[in-house]
């Protein structure tokens, strides 16, 4: 389970009905040991449900740093990418 810390940031948008809910992760910093999936998984007294994304990029050899123009988050559910 990740925690709100100075390395991660979690958000729970309320959409419309109120029943539907956006959650939203936003890693700082972000390393190549941080690529990899990440699940969401969301319970309530009706039932469970949980969703995949996958986090990949490629680094910037030259400054040893992540590329942010070269990340992608790949939605597993849904089979469908969305560059950052």
């Amino acid at each position: 389970m990740i925690h709100d810390s100075r390395k991660y940031r979690s958000a729970n948008d309320v959409g419309t009905p109120q029943y539907k809910t956006h959650m939203k992760l936003t890693i700082y910093d972000i390393q190549p040991k941080d690529f990899g999936t990440y699940k969401c998984v969301a319970k309530n007294p009706r039932g469970e449900t949980e969703g995949q994304i996958k986090l990949y990029g490629k680094l910037t050899l030259a400054h040893n740093l992540i590329n942010p123009d070269m990340l992608n988050v790949y939605n597993i559910q849904n089979n469908t990418q969305h560059p950052t």
